[in-house]
């Protein structure tokens, strides 16, 4: 926990910094960034189209991550659904390779969860 703690400590600090750091640059980035896209957008009416109309008073970035936003909101449920899937059956597939590998092993913890009226049919099945 000791080293845990001073890990932490000294991870802590230089990461403040960096970020203070690049809260204090981003806002000059972000309308140097924002003035090249405006005279990208003037060139090229794909970017324009991607774009969108810039209402007075937002910048190009508040339309386009707003776009990007509802893209990534309908697609990660679906990229969750996947990976809470592949999860599932990894476990299960963990699991039979265990129980096929040593049944002996788990027999025991099988009839548990078996009715004790049930246990003899159900020792029968394990058994074969």
């Amino acid at each position: 926990m000791l080293g845990f703690g001073l890990v932490g400590v000294l991870l802590v600090s230089p990461l403040l910094a960096q970020v203070a750091d690049l809260l204090a640059v981003l806002p000059a980035r972000l309308m140097m960034w924002e003035s090249s896209l405006v005279q990208l957008a003037e060139g090229y009416p794909l970017v324009r189209d991607v774009l969108g109309p810039v209402e007075e008073g937002r910048s190009c970035f508040g339309t386009l991550f707003g776009e990007i936003g509802q893209y990534f909101t309908d697609v990660f449920p679906y990229l969750f659904g996947g990976l809470y899937f592949l999860v599932h059956a990894f476990a299960v597939l963990a699991m039979s390779i265990f129980l096929a590998a040593r049944p002996s092993l788990y027999r025991a913890e099988i009839l548990r969860l078996v009715l004790p009226v049930s246990v003899p049919g159900a020792l029968e099945r394990l058994e074969s």
